[in-house]
């Protein structure tokens, strides 16, 4: 019955057309030699599943290049207060309007005619927001914010005076004290009972205000919903102490810290900005959960913030897709609860992000995806494709010296995170 399961003339057919391609076609003098007809069918089902698994391949590959830039942009869109569309950031103009943002904050600039500066332009930032039915409303005076011109990326940076600070800051406990919701400030009412000399201190306060460019409203808003977060990730005794420290905050997070996933780069860019490398192709989730990563990627960012110039300028966020990252990194849960408390909660300004490198075909996607996305994210995301020379050229005309990079795309950096986080615990951080 084996023997006998395949048809007698198929099996003629196939014995003839053996015969004629080892014998008798090599003896005719021919350009190509002739294929078998009944090898036909098979080589049409093999194109057919080439065919196939090079397009999913092709859509895999797609998801897995936009992913980052999808991360990326809901970062970045969630705080436009330092924003500048590109008509104002002209010194030719004398004045410019933005229009509001979804913290209800509507910015009017113009050129400062005190002292005819034309790299400083005067900020009159007003929040307006609706609350129980009644609208309050906080505005900082004229005078008292400044700000650079707009940057290579479109933001402006307040120009810091002890005046603008104070009287930042008292509007600031004005609004958190009488505008924020009581059911909003859950969490930093637990935490001004157990650390008030941390919550209520003035640096830390600072930090949101700088996050949010002075506009109190958004500021207010993001340190009552920081706190819940916070003691959410962290639970109440761990939240509230004076930092987030290895042995302690952190301690049960190894190894959602080891695998380095996020690491903070030795120097900043040309305008002070901390370097924070992302490497998607770290991500492992068998070895962590979602809240464990997401409390490691919360110890980096303040480890950045440490530094004042990052609480004023921001982060560069360098996301290095070179290791072929597998679909299975990209964790749609942990995507969002990272993204939100980038957004939403952890006082950061986003100063850039730069993902490299990518095949052109997907660079030139990405690019149009930029374009319909605005001018603030066409600015601020950048997408490089090509070899490590031309990638670090770019980043160096962003301000991004390639001495600082990694050895891996050609700079001088070597990374070690292990080496890090032991210099921090050592540092008792």
């Amino acid at each position: 019955k084996i023997i006998t399961s395949t048809p007698p003339k198929q099996n003629k057919v196939h014995h003839m057309l053996v015969l004629r391609r080892h014998l008798i076609t090599p003896l005719i003098t021919r350009s190509t030699t002739t294929r078998p007809i009944l090898n036909h069918t098979k080589t049409n089902k093999y194109n057919q599943k080439e065919n196939y698994l090079s397009t999913m391949k092709f859509l895999t590959g797609l998801r897995l290049w936009c992913i980052p830039l999808i991360l990326t942009t809901t970062i970045v869109s969630s705080s436009d207060a330092g924003f500048v569309s590109p008509s104002s950031s002209s010194s030719s103009h004398t004045n410019c309007e933005e229009q509001p943002s979804n913290t209800a904050t509507a910015t009017t600039c113009k050129e400062s005619s005190a002292n005819n500066n034309p790299t400083t332009t005067t900020t009159t930032l007003s929040a307006t927001t609706t609350r129980g039915g009644g609208a309050e409303t906080n505005n900082i005076n004229d005078d008292l914010l400044k700000t650079t011109k707009a940057d290579r990326y479109g933001v402006v940076h307040p120009i810091e005076t002890n005046e603008l600070i104070e009287h930042s800051i008292s509007k600031f406990d004005d609004v958190v004290m009488n505008v924020i919701k009581d059911d909003v400030k859950v969490g930093l009412k637990k935490a001004q009972k157990i650390c008030p000399d941390f919550v209520n201190s003035k640096e830390h306060k600072l930090m949101f205000l700088r996050c949010e460019s002075f506009d109190v409203q958004p500021a207010a808003e993001r340190y009552a919903n920081y706190w819940n977060k916070r003691i959410e990730l962290f639970g109440e005794q761990k939240a509230c102490l004076p930092s987030l420290s290895l042995d302690d905050a952190l301690k049960g997070d190894e190894a959602a810290l080891n695998v380095g996933f996020a690491k903070l780069l030795d120097g900043t860019d040309d305008m002070g900005r901390a370097l924070m490398w992302i490497d998607p192709a770290n991500l492992d989730g068998s070895k962590y959960s979602h809240e464990s990563m997401t409390r490691a990627m919360w110890y980096i960012i303040h480890a950045a913030l440490e530094s004042e110039t990052a609480q004023q300028k921001g982060i560069v966020f360098l996301v290095y897709i070179g290791n072929d990252p597998p679909m299975s990194a990209f964790d749609r849960p942990l995507i969002k609860m990272i993204s939100e408390s980038v957004s939403y909660y952890i006082p950061l300004r986003a100063g850039a992000i730069h993902i490299f490198p990518t095949p052109l075909v997907f660079t030139v996607l990405l690019n149009i995806i930029k374009f319909v996305l605005g001018s603030r994210l066409r600015k601020m995301i950048q997408v490089s494709s090509g070899s490590n020379e031309k990638i670090m050229k770019k980043l160096d005309g962003l301000g991004v010296d390639g001495d600082l990079l990694p050895i891996e795309v050609g700079g001088k950096f070597k990374l070690d995170h292990d080496k890090w986080l032991m210099e921090r615990r050592n540092a008792g951080k």
